[in-house]
């Protein structure tokens, strides 16, 4: 077990004054029998009242509205989070999680994708989870890291087709090829140790458990990574979202920091 200081800061600085600014936000720390939220502090200025509420997939948000005229608008999350090593229990019906069967418009199959799953021939492994890590690892050789290669609605063909792309896309690509192949598979956006920014990664359902694979770093996620949010690609588990009356540009800086604070 690792007990993190989470720190998650969003800027969002705007070209003009903005009002009526309505924002939801996905970037608290989820409880789950596997991480388990110690406390928490929430700072925001402008100063506004803050709501809170859970999604379908159990996500929580904070809601609400900055009324008066600003051009700076910053949140932030400071938490003590306790993460364990062992593999998250589903407690629900198979029936009741089978939309992470199913594909998005993000996780399309193209024939490309088909012809380099029959090439991979998973069959030739007898146990499941050494076939997990070997499509895990299959992904993570196949994409090249390029930051600003792809944008939010990038599909998994297109970055499969281009061979790069960042997190979203390696884990979009992960979860077409194991929905294709049967599994139920969902995206995860949280934070890692190390990387200064949030993070995208893909948790499959095996006999009973949740898998975390990190195609990204070609590894399991582990008790180093804290999640936020689920959902069956990126665009359910956006950590930031806002409308406002203005006609302005804006420019999102993300921070996230985790700092080990008592280790077991």
């Amino acid at each position: 077990m690792v007990k993190w200081l989470l720190t998650y800061e969003l800027k969002i600085k705007f070209s003009a004054p903005v009002t009526d600014h309505h924002f939801s936000l996905r970037c608290l720390p989820l409880e789950r029998s596997c991480q388990n939220v110690k406390s928490m502090q929430l700072i925001m200025t402008p100063d506004a009242p803050i709501s809170f509420g859970t999604d379908g997939y159990g996500n929580r948000y904070a809601w609400g509205t900055v009324r008066e005229a600003h051009e700076d608008f910053i949140f932030r999350v400071v938490s003590e989070v306790e993460c364990h090593e062992a593999y998250l229990e589903e407690t629900k019906s198979e029936h009741s999680i089978s939309q992470f069967r199913s594909q998005t418009k993000l996780t399309t199959m193209s024939p490309a994708m088909l012809d380099f799953l029959q090439k991979l021939n998973l069959d030739q492994y007898q146990d499941a989870e050494t076939k997990l890590d070997e499509l895990n690892k299959a992904v993570w050789g196949h994409i090249i890291y390029t930051p600003g290669s792809t944008n939010v609605k990038t599909t998994a063909e297109e970055a499969f087709d281009e061979c790069k792309g960042v997190c979203q896309d390696y884990a979009h690509v992960l979860l077409a090829l194991l929905r294709h192949e049967g599994y139920l598979a969902r995206y995860v956006a949280g934070a890692i140790v190390g990387e200064g920014e949030s993070h995208a990664w893909v948790e499959v359902l095996l006999n009973g458990r949740w898998i975390p694979l990190d195609p990204t770093h070609c590894r399991r996620g582990n008790e180093y990574y804290i999640a936020f949010a689920v959902g069956r690609d990126a665009t359910e588990t956006n950590l930031s979202k806002g409308v406002f009356n203005g006609f302005v540009t804006q420019k999102q800086e993300v921070v996230v920091k985790m700092e080990a604070i008592d280790n077991d």
